[in-house]
């Protein structure tokens, strides 16, 4: 516990660990603090094999990169392992022209990277902070990334392409999709669309914005095709918008065959988590958003027929405040 680095003044650290099955490559107790200045890098690199942990970083870990410097953080495991873990109250501040890079990888059953509750993450002064985990990465209750105009938070689940911006840098405006469910390019087809409704899992972090206004997805978004994918070709979600009384959300895909868009009105939020839904009975096309205003994560799952194939895609992610 209580361990602490400082690299400063040109310097480099470099920190690497190795362990087989049930293990942990580097271990690092409470209370470490990781600083890196004045052109510097620390790169800290955890190898573990299955059921293992490349790198574990105890609660109260902070991490400062400042002044034209890096920290680079990779950690692997086998199956059932998590590339990195880090504990509760975790800080990663970056400033002034740095870099902080985090890519956790680990196998089947695996997690990239796991951060428990309360992390922070503060990115300014043309800094970046990117974060990639593969299969995916897990964030505890109360997590908080704020990124200034000039910098950028980068946050990816490697196993499905989807990834958050975390930056608060104006987005292109798009307008919203014409009020009335259906719509869009490409002919019409029959068959019936279903799909279950879509919970809303734990919290994991809250991305820049005021509150209140409505909310909107800040980027373009790549989303995972169950079905359809010669059909709809690379479709990526376009455009979501969430009103500002929280009644309509208004929805566009971006496909091969033109755009597909949706007004989906409000179905219940009872829960805390809202849900808003819509079935075109002509076209047997259904929409499904459902968005926790608590924490901003946002899941999307759309079934239908277009030219006379099925198609099912689905979107996760994080809203912006308008």
């Amino acid at each position: 516990d209580n361990t602490s680095t400082n690299t400063t003044d040109n310097s480099s650290l470099n920190v690497t660990g190795n362990a087989g099955d049930n293990g942990t490559g580097n271990n690092f107790g409470d209370n470490t603090s990781i600083n890196t200045s004045d052109n510097s890098s620390t790169d800290i690199s955890g190898n573990a094999g299955d059921n293992g942990t490349g790198n574990n970083f105890g609660d109260n870990t902070s991490t400062n990169t400042t002044d034209n410097s890096s920290l680079n953080v990779t950690g692997n495991a086998g199956d059932n392992g998590t590339g990195n873990n880090f504990g509760d109250n975790t800080s990663i501040n970056t400033s002034d022209n740095s870099s902080s890079n985090i890519t956790g990888d680990a196998g089947d059953n695996g997690t990239g990277n796991n951060f428990g509750d309360n992390t922070s993450g503060n990115t300014s002064n043309n800094s970046s902070l990117d974060i990639n985990g593969e299969p995916d990465n897990k964030f505890g209750n109360g997590t908080n990334f704020t990124t200034d105009n000039s910098s950028s938070t980068n946050i990816c689940d490697i196993s499905t392409g989807l990834c958050t911006n975390g930056s608060n840098a104006p987005v292109p405006v798009v307008n919203p999709p014409a009020s009335g469910g259906g719509g869009g390019g490409g002919g019409g087809g029959g068959g019936a669309g279903a799909a279950a409704a879509l919970a809303a899992g734990a919290g994991f972090f809250v991305l820049m914005g005021n509150d209140g206004g409505g909310w909107i997805l800040e980027a373009p978004t790549k989303v995972t095709e169950d079905a359809g994918a010669t059909l709809l070709g690379d479709a990526t979600l376009e455009y979501v918008e969430i009103n500002e009384a929280g009644t309509e959300a208004y929805v566009r895909l971006q496909t091969r065959i033109g755009s597909i868009e949706h007004t989906l009105p409000l179905k219940d939020g009872g829960d805390g988590t809202k849900h808003f839904a819509m079935l075109d009975e002509t076209t047997g096309e259904y929409a499904e958003l459902s968005f926790n205003p608590a924490t901003r994560e946002y899941y999307y799952q759309e079934t239908g027929s277009r030219d006379g194939q099925a198609y099912a895609v689905k979107a996760h992610g994080w809203l912006k405040a308008k």
